[in-house]
């Protein structure tokens, strides 16, 4: 959680009485204000990765649209699922910066969705069907798909279970996600100390959950290359390799293994 001692959000308890007209602007400078400390506290160096790694993906998508009149069905799909997922990691970046952190990892959530989804219909396009009927496609059945199908279907399967795992029980709107928007350890006081607007985040944590984002997005690179969007352009292959070794490096820094 956030050093409460370090930032005075906003909290429920704290409305009655004052101006909320005033209360919208001052949340809106808190959002300016959190989003130059964030980038001071990530470095251009880890900004510069994160949005290396939408380039390329920005690049498959291009080559793929370029191709459009070969699509199948389950193109179509893949290509509508990885522009999703590009606008997630946006998103999530954008909100990251400003202090929603808690809200960003619901985005992180439903990113996994869709990635795990763009493997499901390359490696069984004959599903693209229920899809279009709007049938529901069950996240096991992905997992399980993948893994049998893929080469290295197996381990991509469990990192990204293990990465969906992770952010789910920050989103759902249990206790556990609901006390990190608490300013509080006390359960009688949920409600009455829920934080609105952004937090200011301790800097480790803050780091972090950012590196988390650039896992995220490597992973999404890396999907549009298993898939075969790897083609976009002679070097892109060798662009993503050279990023996933800065991105290594950056994890070592905190004891992490990045496979």
């Amino acid at each position: 959680m956030a050093d409460k001692k370090e930032f005075s959000p906003l909290l429920v308890d704290s409305l009655p009485g004052r101006d909320l007209g005033r209360v919208l602007n001052d949340i809106d400078q808190m959002e300016k204000d959190n989003d130059i400390l964030s980038r001071e506290i990530i470095g251009e160096q880890q900004i510069h990765l994160f949005e290396k790694l939408l380039k390329l993906q920005l690049e498959a998508l291009s080559f793929a649209a370029e191709n459009a009149k070969q699509w199948s069905l389950s193109d179509r799909v893949i290509v509508a699922m990885a522009g999703r997922v590009f606008n997630h990691l946006r998103a999530s970046f954008k909100l990251l910066l400003a202090g929603y952190w808690s809200e960003s990892l619901v985005l992180d959530r439903s990113a996994h969705e869709a990635m795990s989804r763009e493997l499901f219909f390359y490696c069984c396009p004959e599903k693209t069907g229920l899809f279009f009927k709007d049938k529901q496609i069950w996240q096991k059945e992905v997992d399980e798909q993948v893994a049998q199908k893929l080469a290295q279907g197996e381990a991509i399967k469990e990192a990204l279970r293990g990465s969906y795992r992770d952010s789910s029980q920050w989103s759902h709107p249990n206790l556990l996600a609901i006390q990190l928007q608490t300013l509080s350890d006390n359960k009688e006081e949920i409600g009455s100390k829920t934080i609105l607007g952004p937090i200011l985040l301790h800097e480790g944590i803050f780091a972090q959950q950012f590196a988390g984002l650039i896992a995220l997005a490597l992973s999404a690179t890396r999907i549009l290359a298993a898939i075969g969007l790897h083609q976009a352009t002679d070097t892109w292959r060798d662009e993503l390799e050279e990023l996933e070794e800065t991105a290594k490096s950056l994890f070592s820094s905190y004891g992490v293994r990045l496979d």
